[in-house]
Order: C-alpha cells, then sequence, then structure tokens
C-alpha cells in the first residue's frame, strides 16, 4: 500500500498566472498518477495559502489531519471516460481556494461532468468569468453551494443541448427569479435540468414560492425537468405541481412527503386539495414520469398521489409519452402493484390513444389480466393504437413470469417494439429476456414493414416489385419456393413460410404475379419433358 506522500512543487507560486503550462501540466499528471495507484489520500503541497488532497476511488468525503489546519474547504469530482478523480481543495482564505478551484475545472485536461461540493466556502467569492469556464462541461452540479444572482444567471446561461445542471441542497440568494429569467431569455433550448434537494437537509430552499409556481407554470423548453418531492417540504400544498409541468418532467415522489400533504390538506390552514378537486389542474405535460417510493408498512390508502397522478393523466389526453417506477422498500421479491394503482393506470392509457412510448418499472408484479373495475392492463396494451415502444427497466427482483406476459402480448399487438433497460440494481442482462423472445419480436418487425409498404404509392411499389423479381431471376431464384413442402421441415422455414404469408396477405397484386409466375414455369417444364 502506498503510504500518503507531500508533492511540493520545485516553484511555489502565489499567484497561479505566475506559473508557466509545463509545470501546470506536471503537477496535473503527477497528481493524478498518484490518484490512480492510491489508496489513502494524498497530499499534494501547493503554496503556503492552499494544497490540494487526492482522495482515492470515488470518495465524497474525506477526514484529514490537514482539515483543520484550514478555514476553507471546497472538493471537487472530475469523471471523463477513464475515471473519476476527487480532489479536496483546502486554504487559509476562499479566496486561494477559489483560484485553484477555478484553475482545476479550465486548465489544460478540461473534465467533461465536474461536481461541485461547496462544504466550508463561501461559493458567492466566485466571479462570473470562473464560472463561465465551466461552459465546456457536459454536466455541473452544484452541492451545498450558496450562489448570487449573478452566478445563477450565468450558470442558466451554460444551459443548452446535452447538457446537464444540477443542483442539491443548494440556495439562491434571491430566491431563484434571476436564475429563472436567465433560463427563459438564453440564446439556445434544451438541456436537463435537476433540483433534487437530500431528505436530510430540512431547512435549504433553493426556490422561494413565486419561483416554485414559475418553474412549473412557464416553458422553458427544457428537454428534460427532474425534481424530487423533497423541494416541497417547506411548501406541501404544492406539491402537486410537478403535474402541470410544460415539459417532460421526472418526478420522484417519496412517501415521507406525501403523508406530510394528506397531513397539511387535512388541516385548517393552507390550499386544501382534494382527490375530487385535482381534475381542475390543467396537465399540460405531455411527457410525464413518476418515481413513486414509500416505506415496508404503507397500506394501500396511503398512496393517493399515484392515483391522482394517473387521474390527471386521464383527464389530458394528449400524452405523447408516460412512465411509471413502483418501489417499496424491504424485502428480496418484488411487492404487487396496489390494484387501485395499476386501475387509474390502465385508465390512463386507455384515455390517451396517442401515447407512443411507455416505460414500465418492473421492480414490482403486474397483475396482466386483472380486470376488477376494468380492463386489464394486457387488453388496454393490446387494443392500444398509439403504443410503439414499450420499455421495461429490469432489475435483480423482477418478476420471470413477464417473459410469458410478454409473448402473449406481442401475438396480440405486433404494431409495438419491446426494448429492456438495465437498472443499476441489477444481478444479470436485458439481452436474456431479449433472446427468448427474438422470434416474436423478428417477426412483428417483418409484420410492420409490410404494413409500411402498403403506404407507398403504387408506381413506387410496382418498380419495387420489378426489382425483386430482376434480382430472383439473376440468381435463379424464385420465392414461391419458400412455400414449398418439404419432408422434414425446419424452424428458418417455418419462419420464412409465415413470413412469406404474411407479406402476401397485404399485397395481393404481388400474389397475383407470383401465380402467373408459377403457372409459367409449370408450363415450360411441361413443355421440356414433351
Amino acid at each position: 500500500m502506498i503510504q500518503p506522500r507531500i508533492f511540493v512543487p520545485l516553484y511555489d507560486p502565489v499567484y497561479l498566472q505566475d506559473m508557466t503550462e509545463t509545470q501546470r501540466l506536471a503537477i496535473r499528471n503527477a497528481a493524478l498518477r498518484f490518484r490512480k495507484y492510491a489508496t489513502t489520500s494524498v497530499v499534494v503541497g501547493w503554496n503556503p495559502e492552499c494544497c490540494m488532497l487526492l482522495h482515492p476511488r470515488r470518495a465524497c468525503t474525506a477526514n484529514s489531519q490537514h482539515h483543520h489546519e484550514y478555514t476553507s474547504h471546497l472538493m471537487l469530482q472530475f469523471t471523463d471516460v477513464r475515471q473519476t478523480t476527487t480532489i479536496s481543495v483546502l486554504g487559509s482564505s476562499h479566496a486561494a481556494v477559489g483560484r485553484l478551484a477555478t484553475w482545476l475545472w479550465s486548465g489544460p485536461t478540461k473534465p467533461s461532468h465536474v461536481h461541485i461540493y461547496g462544504l466550508m466556502f463561501d461559493f458567492s467569492i466566485l466571479s462570473t468569468d470562473s464560472l463561465r469556464n465551466l461552459a465546456h462541461c457536459s454536466s455541473v452540479r452544484f452541492t451545498n453551494c450558496t450562489m448570487t444572482a449573478e452566478q445563477t444567471a450565468l450558470v442558466a446561461s451554460l444551459l443548452e443541448n446535452d447538457k446537464t445542471i444540477a443542483f442539491s441542497d443548494c440556495k439562491f440568494a434571491d430566491g431563484g427569479s434571476a436564475f429563472l429569467d436567465a433560463l427563459s431569455s438564453r440564446d439556445n433550448s434544451g438541456g436537463r435540468l435537476e433540483i433534487v434537494p437530500r431528505q436530510e437537509s430540512m431547512r435549504v430552499e433553493l426556490l422561494d414560492k413565486p419561483s416554485l409556481l414559475r418553474l412549473f407554470q412557464q416553458d422553458f423548453f427544457l428537454e428534460c425537468l427532474k425534481v424530487t418531492s423533497h423541494l416541497f417540504r417547506t411548501h406541501p400544498n404544492m406539491l402537486l405541481m410537478p403535474f402541470s409541468a410544460k415539459t417532460k418532467m421526472e418526478y420522484t415522489l417519496y412517501h415521507a412527503d406525501e403523508a406530510a400533504w394528506q397531513q397539511h390538506t387535512n388541516g385548517t390552514d393552507g390550499l386544501h386539495i382534494r382527490p375530487s378537486d385535482f381534475h381542475l389542474i390543467v396537465h399540460d405535460a405531455q411527457q410525464p414520469e413518476l418515481t413513486h417510493s414509500e416505506h415496508a408498512n404503507a397500506t394501500a390508502t396511503d398512496m393517493v398521489l399515484p392515483q391522482l397522478f394517473f387521474r390527471a393523466c386521464r383527464h389530458s389526453k394528449h400524452l405523447k409519452k408516460l412512465g411509471f417506477s413502483y418501489h417499496r422498500s424491504g424485502g428480496s421479491t418484488p411487492v404487487p402493484l396496489p390494484q387501485d394503482i395499476q386501475t387509474s393506470l390502465c385508465q390512463a392509457l386507455d384515455a390517451n390513444d396517442g401515447i407512443q412510448e411507455l416505460t414500465l418499472d418492473c421492480g414490482c408484479t403486474y397483475d396482466w389480466k386483472a380486470e376488477t373495475k376494468g380492463p386489464s392492463l394486457m387488453n388496454v396494451l393490446a387494443t392500444h393504437r398509439g403504443l410503439r415502444t414499450l420499455t421495461l427497466v429490469v432489475h435483480q427482483k423482477s418478476d420471470p413470469t413477464l417473459v410469458t406476459h410478454l409473448f402473449s402480448l406481442l401475438q396480440l399487438n405486433r404494431h409495438f417494439e419491446v426494448r429492456f433497460h438495465k437498472s443499476s440494481d441489477s444481478g444479470f442482462t436485458p439481452l436474456v429476456w431479449e433472446h427468448q423472445l427474438r422470434s416474436i419480436l423478428v417477426f412483428n418487425r417483418f409484420y410492420r414493414s409490410t404494413l409500411a409498404l402498403c403506404q407507398w404509392d403504387p408506381y413506387r411499389f410496382h418498380v419495387w416489385c420489378a426489382g425483386i423479381r430482376r434480382l430472383q431471376q439473376k440468381n435463379h431464384y424464385r420465392v414461391y419456393h419458400l412455400v414449398q413442402c418439404e419432408d422434414q421441415p425446419t424452424a428458418s422455414n417455418h419462419q420464412s413460410i409465415r413470413k412469406m404469408a404474411l407479406f402476401l396477405q397485404h399485397h395481393t397484386d404481388l400474389l397475383c404475379l407470383l401465380v402467373n409466375e408459377v403457372i409459367q414455369d409449370q408450363s415450360t417444364d411441361t413443355h421440356n419433358i414433351e
């Protein structure tokens, strides 16, 4: 095991601009090299004002004997294609730590992902020019940072397509108005915004109430907005606001916040939202996703908001995508989805014929054939006219009988594709399930292709048929040979026969051409025999 060592540069600069580029690269390469092989923290001396502490692996916190020597502490986590590097910047002043941190994320080898932990650092002393150097990053995450209005406005202007900006346990000095102003007036659209406070952050309020209302009522042209129910801990009456967002939502709803919401709405103060009043909220989001988490001792009567979520989806009737996941803490076996929630899910799907993509988390079991208060999940998906993609999130504890239900479903509805997504806790690959369903998936793709040919104009289709016939004649091959009987038919021949029968069923004109070709060939063979 490599022991901690002190690396002091040959030249100790008081100001970073006094260093040459060669000296900067030498220090950076030495730090990254020792981080790769070290099993304990490594201290890199910088100057009398501050130093760097390199942490092994992906540690986000570190206890070191050097911490008490400094009054300012900032932690940075850099991630690139190869590895993740965690660095603590310690200093006797916030200004010194800020200068070193700015150089680290804007140096010669620019990291693609940066995570900034405020810890014991006054984040407000960083200039906007320092934060502008984060423009090259694909994702920037801030944790425990108190930011000024100018800083938040600059960070909002950096958000664009294929970029992610996330805040966790942060605080905006002005309540978030400058951030939202810059977000609405930026030149580029798109980007992913995440506001995910931790559960233990009880008193940290990122956005004030007017900014929260504006976040969900105004369209900021985002690719996705991800929030959790912890965001509304100080405003429990606004727990339903994400359902009225005008962009794609990923909303994680925790049971503790749901209980607080019910307690608040049953009181005498604040906004009273009853389930019967929920349909008054306009649901403008076309791509809602809901993740519901609860404790093991929760009952079905406690799960009001998931049913309200699907009630809102049912009244919107213009959804394009829908995602839902249900998790319950405790136990290694998948728990069944409560029947009331599944009924609400089926009703929402039945009311939105335009849903093209559906994402279901397989961390719970679905009763595919239950018809307690309406059509079953199997019948709803089998008769859905708009569904084109069904994405299943596979867990280690997913129900193994799901493949059987999928096989039956794919035979009833051949118009959609099934995709598998491996979750972080999954112990096996989804390719195992895909391999079991490969034959029916391939056949359904062929079925959809034959229907697509029916949309061609007649001239284009006849030109295509003529080209196929010339190709067959050139290779001395006849399509009708596929339907000839054999003494010992194989699985591949049987699949070819099914595809050919399906194809000719939709294209009778091509069938007539093939029949005429068979008649001509038989006449030629008879003439040769004579």
